[in-house]
């Protein structure tokens, strides 16, 4: 069948190259890509030309070919001891491992160029992928938010992951409510007070910087979520760092002078 249909193809070119044309146009118009959430999972469905296809499956391929030659596979990525791969259960179990790993070689790739700075910015925070854990939640074992890109619903994520994340991700200290006072002899002695302890540092610029530094922005937007300017709902993501009391009259790049609008 397949060597039927690639003949038809060649028909086609020859006797309506046009129409072949025509039709590869179109494809490059009808590309898309979406994400939904899939349960624990997302789900990515791509319509994309044959040739971006081809492209991203080279670099697919050639990741899944390094990690296999540099033996990176765990014992569950790999076929069972035993089992004939030229058997049909062998191919079908094959199959399933290698579209395993094509996937976490799609996770490794993507998650490698967050860490490359040509791929842009906004607001001058570079892209990375953001989980806003809340503390008195995630203590109650109710996990945290993971900001997914392009979409204003969070996904959420439980308490094993969040763990899993924050052991190699920068942390920015958020205080969006009051926390206890330290004690009178200066000592911190609960984890209320070690975040306001931390947060000065985030939080309060004062009169050193005049344009909110990324870390700040960060912070603002965990507090702030929509725009703040009455009837709007424009999402924390279109949204700029303002000052309430402006600049040049005095005021100050601190989070209780700041608002997103």
């Amino acid at each position: 069948m397949a060597d039927v249909k690639r003949v038809i193809g060649h028909l086609r070119l020859l006797t309506d190259e046009d129409g072949a044309n025509r039709a590869a146009l179109e494809a490059h118009d009808e590309q898309r890509l979406t994400c939904e959430e899939a349960g624990s999972m997302s789900k990515l469905t791509a319509w994309v030309t044959a040739e971006t296809a081809a492209a991203a499956m080279a670099v697919l391929e050639r990741k899944v070919d390094t990690m296999r030659r540099d033996g990176d596979l765990a014992p569950q990525e790999q076929l069972a001891p035993g089992v004939d791969p030229e058997t049909w259960d062998g191919r079908r179990r094959a199959n399933l491992l290698h579209a395993h790993m094509l996937a976490i070689a799609f996770g490794d790739t993507f998650t490698g160029l967050l860490d490359d700075n040509r791929v842009g910015s906004h607001h001058g925070i570079a892209p990375h992928v953001t989980v806003t854990v809340d503390l008195t939640r995630f203590e109650a074992g109710m996990g945290a938010d993971l900001t997914m890109p392009g979409s204003d619903n969070p996904v959420l994520l439980p308490n094993e992951t969040v763990r899993r994340i924050l052991c190699d991700a920068d942390i920015t200290t958020v205080v969006v409510r009051p926390l206890a006072v330290p004690n009178p002899d200066g000592c911190i002695t609960s984890v209320a007070d070690l975040l306001l302890e931390a947060s000065r540092e985030v939080l309060y610029v004062g009169r050193t910087v005049r344009v909110v530094p990324p870390r700040l922005r960060r912070a603002l937007e965990v507090r702030d979520g929509p725009c703040r300017f009455p009837g709007r709902r424009a999402h924390v993501r279109r949204c700029h760092a303002h000052h309430v009391t402006e600049w040049e009259n005095g005021g100050s790049t601190d989070i209780d002078n700041l608002a997103s609008s």
